[in-house]
């Protein structure tokens, strides 16, 4: 009987796990503030696209947050922020963490998370 009902917590657990929401497992990132906000529009006035990717080229991450972009159709310019000075500086006043971090409509999106991207998308 132990044994039953330890093992309806762990599959409940795993359950509760496996089905939350991305968006809300995403970083809040930081406070946005008036220089935040114009870090982002210095950026996002240098591009005509919609969405500025900053990431690495050994990233798995990056690497699917390319294919969705590419799946889309959605038109994207990336820095590599080890071999662009330009992007490393731009991801540094962005506070960036890790990668991917996309400006997407002049909002942030930390890491992996499409529905983040569809999302910021739709708000344009």
């Amino acid at each position: 009987m132990k044994k039953i009902v330890l093992l309806v917590f762990i599959i409940a657990g795993f359950l509760l796990w496996y089905t939350k929401d991305p968006d809300l497992n995403t970083p809040a990132g930081p406070q946005r503030t008036a220089a935040y906000d114009a870090v982002i529009a210095e950026v996002t006035g240098l591009h005509e696209e919609e969405v500025i990717l900053y990431a690495t080229e050994w990233c798995g991450y990056c690497k699917k947050t390319r294919a969705f972009l590419e799946s889309e159709g959605i038109a994207y310019y990336e820095y590599d922020i080890e071999r662009s000075d330009q992007g490393l500086q731009q991801y540094q006043k962005l506070r960036g963490s890790g990668v991917p971090l996309l400006i997407v409509n002049s909002e942030i999106v930390r890491g992996y998370n499409t529905g983040a991207i569809v999302n910021a998308l739709a708000r344009k």
